[in-house]
């Protein structure tokens, strides 16, 4: 189980990402432009409902990954490592 600072981070990641504009922004928008502001808090529900399960579901995913594969998370954090140091020379 996930301490409760990795779940506050989790959710500030997935805030963050549902604040961004993008092509669901466009298709709630055309919903209430096109049908009412009913059809667009309906639009709304159901694309967070759908982001919600994909969330939880990949979250449960790699959970499963990681934890079977220990030595697949020390890798992930060195790829990442090297890749921030990349950048960081690269600016």
């Amino acid at each position: 189980m996930l301490a409760v600072t990795d779940w506050l981070l989790l959710i500030g990641v997935c805030a963050l990402g549902a604040m961004t504009p993008g092509a669901s922004l466009a298709v709630v928008t055309r919903h209430t432009l096109r049908g009412s502001a009913r059809a667009g808090v309906s639009a709304g529900l159901a694309h967070a409902a759908g982001i919600g399960v994909y969330a939880v579901a990949t979250v449960a995913g790699l959970a499963v990954v990681l934890r079977g594969f220990p030595q697949l998370e020390i890798a992930i954090r060195l790829a990442g490592s090297l890749f921030l140091l990349w950048l960081a020379l690269g600016s």
